[in-house]
């Protein structure tokens, strides 16, 4: 038995640096990364936070945290396909109907986002301003509102210190 956990830690060892240097190449990797705050609203409910993004290999992975640390969406889209796929919604919103209208939503939002001009679409009006864009579903009367979010140099957690 101690042989055995003698030979599991210096294989551990062994494979520990080669993790380390998969995690650095995949930081360097171009994996574009976003954040946004944003807020929800809706004529009887709001919701806002941190919105973070990561682009790789033709997808676009998200989440949306609430202020208190609770991930309120989850979703993946696909930028070929132009489909979104909601992971995981908070429970309050996880009815089948409010899925389909977020999921759309979403996909929107994300493409006025980029800044890949979207096919005008009717039920949707877009207000950007110096550091904010407001998406507005006019049919649901739901606003989406989106800022940058500013990132600290000095602060930033991403990448390891060397």
């Amino acid at each position: 038995m101690r042989a055995f956990l003698v030979f599991l830690s210096s294989l551990l060892l062994l494979c520990l640096p080669a993790a380390a240097t998969q995690r650095d190449d995949a930081a360097e990797s171009g994996v574009a990364r976003s954040r946004h705050t944003f807020s929800i609203t809706t004529p009887k409910a709001y919701i806002s936070g941190i919105m973070i993004t990561a682009e790789s290999y033709g997808r676009i992975n998200g989440s949306m945290v609430n202020e208190f640390g609770i991930s309120a969406i989850d979703f993946t889209y696909d930028i070929r396909k132009e489909r979104v796929k909601l992971v995981r919604v908070i429970g309050f919103l996880d009815k089948w109907y409010i899925r389909r209208m977020l999921a759309n939503d979403i996909k929107y939002c994300l493409q006025v986002l980029r800044e890949i001009p979207p096919e005008p679409k009717r039920g949707y009006t877009v207000a950007a301003t110096s550091d904010a864009v407001t998406i507005t579903n006019t049919k649901r009367k739901i606003s989406y509102t989106f800022s940058p979010l500013p990132i600290e140099q000095e602060n930033d957690t991403e990448r390891p210190a060397i």
